[in-house]
């Protein structure tokens, strides 16, 4: 009778070992597998996140947008009566006669940068 290197269950030992480095790296991917799968998640909610953040720029850059036409229209509405009263003020003295070297030489001018605006 030869001597044999079978355990108990029939498997040689070499078989054994690598069983159980099966066994091990099944655990392994299984283990890796829920990993990935929560970093999947917290990738979802991070791009959900961006996507929330991007969309409240967007909104955030028309608005001041929005805020900065309004300024711009309001200025040149003030700029624009402050000039008509600058102009009217410049005709009343001229046509009082009250300030000589103000001639109409000068009116034109405004009156012309006026009707630019």
């Amino acid at each position: 009778r030869g001597t044999k290197s079978h355990t108990s269950t029939g498997e040689n030992p070499e078989q054994l070992k690598l069983t159980e480095e099966l066994h091990a790296a099944q655990l392994l991917n299984s283990s890796s597998q829920g990993h990935i799968a929560v970093m999947q998640e917290k990738c979802k909610v991070l791009e959900n996140n961006l996507q929330k953040t991007q969309e409240q720029n967007d909104s955030l850059c028309k608005e001041i947008l929005s805020l900065k036409l309004n300024t711009v229209a309001v200025r040149e509405k003030e700029i624009n009566s402050d000039f008509q009263q600058l102009l009217s003020t410049i005709q009343d003295i001229s046509a009082s006669g009250g300030a000589p070297g103000i001639g109409s030489e000068a009116l034109s001018i405004l009156q012309g940068e006026n009707d630019s605006l």
